[in-house]
C-alpha cells in the first residue's frame, strides 16, 4: 500500500495535537486499552507502559458497573447518554472525578471506542462549595427572625421565606396563592393608605420603602411590622421589590409602656402636690364647719347645713386620699398580709353586690400567699379591679381570681417599665370575660379621673389608686385585653 508524504505529515500533526491535549484520550478495542495519550498517565499516576500493557486497573468498581450497564443498554437498542461522570483511580490511592465522552470510531481499520476524559475535580469542588453556600444561605434565611419577600409591581408575592408563618400566621403557600391584594387587604385601616402610597412610590420613583405599619395575623391579632425594600430589575425591563420585614410589636409595646410609666410618674407628682394642698384647704373648711355646727346647736337649719358641709369635706378627703395613694405619698401600714384571705374577703363583698349572672371562679395556688403591706389598701386595690371587671360584664360572664408565685429574672425586669428587682413575686390575676378595651382606653386606664363610665357613675380614681398602691408595695401591674373577649389585670 502506498502512503504519500502528505498523509504521513497529517497523521504526525494529528498525533502531536492529541498527545498534547490536557484531556485524556483513550481508545478501547477488543475490551483492551489500545491507546492513551500522556494526559491519561497524568490523571492516573501510572506510566504509559503500565496502562497499555493492561497491568493496572484505573476505573473504580462503580464506574465499571456503570459502563457495562450502559454498554448493555446500547447493545439492546435503548438510548444512552454520550457523556458519563465516572471516577478514575490514582496510583497513590486516591480517586478523581472525570467526565467521559464516548463515541464509536475505527482504529486501524477495526471498530473501537474513543473516550475523552476531562478532569472535573475543580468543577465538582466548586459545585460542592456552591451547594454548601446555598444551604448555608437558605438556613440563614429560614432561621433569622425576619421574613424575606419578593413582590411584583402589581403586589403579587412571588417569593417569601418560610419563617413568615412564625410572624404572620399564614403559610408560604397561602400567601403565594392569595392574589395581588392579599397583603394590602390585611393592613390596619389607619395604615393602609400610607403603605399603598409608599409601595407605589417604590416602583414609580424608586423611593426607598422603609415603613412601620400594623397588619392582622391569621389568628386575628394585630402586630407591628418594620418593612423595608428596594427595586431589583429582572427578566429585562421587569422590576421586582426585594424586601425584609420583622415583627416589632414587642418593641412598640415596650416603648409605649415606658412612655406611659414616665407619664404616670409625672401625673403622680402633680397629683400628690395638688392633694396635699387640697387637704390643707379641706382642713380649714372642716374646722370652720365644726365651729359652725357647734354654734348652731339651737338652729336646726344651720346645723343641717353644717353637717352637709362636713359630709362634702369628708367625700373630698376620700378623693384626696385616693390621689395620694396614686401618687404613692399616702400613709400606709407595713405588716404581713395573707393575700388569699384578702381575696376571699373581696369575693364575699362581691357575692352580695354583683349581678347573679356573673360567675366567680377562684384558683388560689400561690405558696406562700403572704406579702408585706397595708391590708386595707391592698384590699381596695383588688376590689377596684374586680369592680372594673364587674362593670365590663353588663350581661353577665365569668370573673376569676388566680394567684401563683412567679420568678422574675433580670432580663425580664429590664424589659418592663417598672423599677423592680429580680426575684420571687406573688402574682394576682383578675380576669373577666367582658367587653374588653381598645388600645386607646388601655393607654389611659390608670390615669387619675379617666373613666369610660357615664357622668356621675365613676370618679376615675379607682384604678388610679390601685396603680399607686401596687407601686407603693414595690410591685407592678399590667393589663391585657381584647375587645369583645375580656380583660386580665396581673
Amino acid at each position: 500500500m502506498h502512503i504519500d508524504e502528505s498523509q504521513i505529515q497529517s497523521e504526525g500533526i494529528f498525533q502531536g495535537i492529541v498527545e498534547n491535549l490536557q484531556d485524556g484520550i483513550i481508545i478501547v478495542q477488543d475490551q483492551k486499552l489500545a491507546y492513551c495519550n500522556p494526559s491519561v498517565s497524568g490523571l492516573t499516576g501510572y506510566s504509559m507502559d503500565d496502562l497499555l500493557n493492561g497491568e493496572v486497573g484505573f476505573l473504580s468498581p462503580q464506574s465499571i458497573e456503570l459502563l457495562v450497564s450502559r454498554y448493555q443498554d446500547r447493545v439492546e437498542g435503548r438510548p444512552v447518554p454520550q457523556i458519563y461522570e465516572i471516577e478514575i483511580l490514582q496510583k497513590g490511592g486516591g480517586a478523581i472525578p472525570v467526565e467521559l465522552n464516548l463515541s464509536k470510531v475505527s482504529y486501524h481499520g477495526r471498530p473501537a471506542v474513543l473516550g475523552i476524559a476531562r478532569d472535573i475535580s475543580k468543577r465538582k469542588a466548586f459545585e460542592e462549595e456552591l451547594l454548601n453556600s446555598e444551604q448555608r444561605f437558605r438556613a440563614l434565611i429560614e432561621n433569622v427572625p425576619v421574613a424575606i419577600w419578593v413582590t411584583a409591581k402589581n403586589g403579587k408575592t412571588v417569593y417569601i421565606s418560610p419563617n413568615v408563618e412564625q410572624i404572620y400566621g399564614y403559610t408560604v403557600q397561602e400567601i403565594l396563592a392569595g392574589g395581588d391584594t392579599f397583603w394590602f387587604d390585611r393592613l390596619f385601616p389607619d395604615d393602609r393608605d400610607k403603605v399603598i402610597q409608599a409601595f407605589g412610590e417604590l416602583f414609580s420613583a424608586n423611593v426607598p420603602f422603609n415603613i412601620e405599619y400594623r397588619i392582622q395575623r391569621k389568628d386575628g391579632a394585630w402586630i407591628w411590622l418594620y418593612d423595608r425594600a428596594k427595586i431589583v430589575m429582572e427578566k429585562g425591563p421587569e422590576a421586582f421589590a426585594y424586601g425584609v420585614f420583622s415583627d416589632i410589636t414587642e418593641q412598640k409595646q415596650m416603648v409605649q409602656q415606658f412612655q406611659q410609666a414616665e407619664k404616670m410618674q409625672a401625673i403622680g407628682q402633680l397629683a400628690g402636690g395638688v392633694a396635699h394642698d387640697f387637704n390643707n384647704q379641706l382642713a380649714g373648711i372642716l374646722g370652720y364647719a365644726d365651729l359652725l355646727r357647734d354654734g348652731a346647736k339651737d338652729n336646726p337649719e344651720l346645723s343641717h347645713y353644717a353637717d352637709n358641709i362636713i359630709m362634702a369635706v369628708k367625700r373630698a378627703a376620700d378623693l384626696t386620699s385616693q390621689l395620694l395613694a396614686f401618687s404613692r405619698k399616702g400613709k400606709y401600714l407595713s405588716i404581713t398580709v395573707d393575700m388569699h384571705q384578702t381575696i376571699l374577703e373581696v369575693v364575699s363583698i362581691l357575692r352580695h353586690s354583683i349581678d347573679k349572672r356573673i360567675t366567680i371562679e377562684q384558683e388560689l395556688a400561690a405558696s406562700p400567699s403572704t406579702t408585706i403591706g397595708d391590708p386595707s389598701q391592698l384590699q381596695s386595690a383588688i376590689l377596684n379591679c374586680a369592680i372594673n371587671a364587674r362593670d365590663a360584664m353588663p350581661d353577665g360572664g365569668v370573673l376569676g381570681f388566680f394567684t401563683k408565685v412567679v420568678t422574675l429574672d433580670e432580663e425580664f425586669c429590664k424589659k418592663i417599665p417598672y423599677e423592680i428587682p429580680s426575684g420571687e413575686y406573688l402574682q394576682i390575676s383578675i380576669e373577666d370575660s367582658g367587653i374588653g378595651m381598645d388600645e386607646g382606653t388601655v393607654r389611659h386606664i390608670f390615669e387619675p379621673f379617666f373613666t369610660t363610665k357615664e357622668r356621675g357613675k365613676g370618679t376615675g380614681m379607682g384604678l388610679a389608686s390601685t396603680y399607686g398602691t401596687i407601686r407603693n408595695h414595690r410591685g407592678a401591674i399590667h393589663v391585657t385585653t381584647t375587645p369583645g373577649k375580656g380583660t386580665t389585670f396581673n
